[in-house]
């Protein structure tokens, strides 16, 4: 027969279970919050990083874009600038005939001269 020592015995271990299962639900509780923060967070880092990513992306076509439209200019710049030396070399061949027609007109004006006296 059970003597009240042996119960005593029997409500101190099953207060012991009860305080472990308690500790146990207390820990699985903890362990589940810690798993949804920790979705949680890395829900909000892989939006960041998408988000980053997106930035990223569109600012390497900006730059693709700037460096076309750079492209396009540096064409229009080498073709003017071809245009110019063009013009230039013009310029410099009519200056030359301009100066020798000054020379042809300064031979007349001198010989003109030469007869009016």
């Amino acid at each position: 027969m059970a003597t009240p020592e042996d119960f005593a015995a029997l409500n101190r271990r099953v207060d012991r279970l009860e305080t472990g299962l308690a500790e146990v639900r207390t820990r699985a509780e903890s362990a589940e919050t810690l798993a949804r923060l920790a979705d949680r967070d890395t829900g909000e880092i892989k939006a960041s990083h998408a988000s980053i990513l997106r930035s990223m992306e569109a600012l390497r076509l900006t730059q693709v874009e700037q460096g076309r439209a750079l492209d396009n200019h540096t064409r229009i710049l080498d073709h003017h600038s071809e245009v110019l030396e063009g013009h230039a070399q013009q310029l410099a061949d009519i200056r030359s005939r301009l100066g020798v027609v000054n020379d042809g007109v300064i031979k007349i004006i001198g010989l003109l001269a030469d007869r009016a006296s």
